[in-house]
Formats: structure tokens, sequence, C-alpha cells
């Protein structure tokens, strides 16, 4: 993800946002499975001890630990992983695609809601496996949105089992 307002998103991974980062010209990124932050004007990959340095810098500026990240929104995660065969979880995500909306197809299918909650299909490329990861403003909300995909996502590889 680029740090500008709007943001860019890339496929998961260091080198996928970092190829992003490059090709917006972006000051700075992140990758938001390990937290990684990138800032090419320094280093042209994570770095923890560097962002450890941004943060502190922002706390001296800006005060105690507590009242920045206190002006933070909170946002609560679920994830869910379902054992399903590949061939089968390229269909499954093919049928999300069209029947969801609006998705997001850089990285799977990801789908927002009008409630600035969002969930994440993807599937492995190296294990059986469909990965669902929500994002929301209670638990409780990203859980169920794990909870409702993990259904649907099933009904979709039975009945392409079936046919």
């Amino acid at each position: 993800m680029c740090l500008k307002p709007h943001g860019f998103y890339s496929k998961v991974g260091e080198a996928n946002v970092l190829k992003k980062i490059i090709e917006n010209n972006c000051g700075a990124g992140g990758e938001g499975s390990s937290g990684g932050y990138i800032e090419p004007g320094f280093v042209m990959c994570r770095d923890g001890v560097y962002a450890s340095t941004i943060i502190t810098k922002m706390i001296r500026s800006e005060g105690p630990l507590t009242d920045v990240v206190s002006s933070f929104q909170s946002y609560f995660q679920d994830r869910a992983k379902l054992e399903i065969d590949r061939a089968v979880a390229q269909q499954v995500l093919k049928e999300l695609a069209i029947t969801e909306e609006p998705v997001d197809l850089t990285d799977g299918v990801k789908i927002r809601m009008n409630d600035k909650s969002w969930a994440l299909i993807r599937a492995s490329n190296t294990e059986n496996v469909i990965r669902i990861s929500a994002e929301a403003r209670s638990q409780a909300r990203a859980e169920e949105l794990v909870r409702n995909f993990s259904e649907k996502i099933k009904r979709i590889a039975q009945t392409t089992i079936r046919d």
C-alpha cells in the first residue's frame, strides 16, 4: 500500500508492494500481513528498526504514544482457512467475483462493504486451502463476515464438486 490519501494496493508480498511503490513513485508503503514499513528513500525493503525510529519521531513531535494512538480509528480482524482443492478453489473465486459487488481482484477477491468493513478471499498457491481475512469496526462484525463467507464458499465448493 502506498501512503497517499487514496492509496494503492498490490498483491501480498514485499516484492509486489515494492514494485507498486516504485510504479507510483510513493514516498513510503507497507505490507500489511507483517506490518512491514518500506521507505524507498531509506532502503528498498521492510525495515523494522527504521519503522521504530519513525514511530519514535512521531511520539516526540505529537506527544505521548497514547495520544497518538487515540486518534486512530479502531478496526478488528478475523481470519479462517478452509481446506479446498486448488482446482475447486479457483472456481470458487471465479463465482465470488461474479456474485459479489464491488470486488477488487488485485489479489484474490476483496469485497468492500458499505460499513467500511471488507473481506479478502485468496486461494493458496502451495496448499489446498482458501484463506479468508476480514476487517471491520467491531470484532463481532469481522467474525460475522468470516463466518458468512466461509459458509458461502463451502456451498459454492459443494456445487462445483457435484457439477
